[in-house]
């Protein structure tokens, strides 16, 4: 119900991760087991440590999308298509 009512309309939130969708799960595995290598041995709640994980998990990868977007050689290399050009 939720989904109906806030995903069919168009917005600029719903175009912006449309896009992202396959680069952020292309760099987001990497990044998740990079981030638990050091973060599951410390002395945390289970709790926070997932939260934990999730969150930078979510922020590099959408730091990654901002860069790979920025850069035509990387935008390629992840299936992207070209920008078109400024006018």
């Amino acid at each position: 119900m939720y989904g109906s009512a806030y995903l069919n309309q168009p917005s600029h939130t719903l175009a912006y991760f449309s896009k992202a969708v396959y680069p952020v799960y292309i760099v987001h595995m990497p990044l998740q087991s990079l981030f638990a290598f050091y973060i599951m041995p410390l002395a945390l709640p289970a709790l926070l440590k997932l939260a934990l994980l999730l969150i930078l998990t979510f922020g590099a990868s959408v730091t990654f999308y901002e860069v790979i977007k920025r850069l035509t050689w990387l935008r390629l290399l992840f299936g992207m298509t070209r920008q078109p050009a400024s006018a």
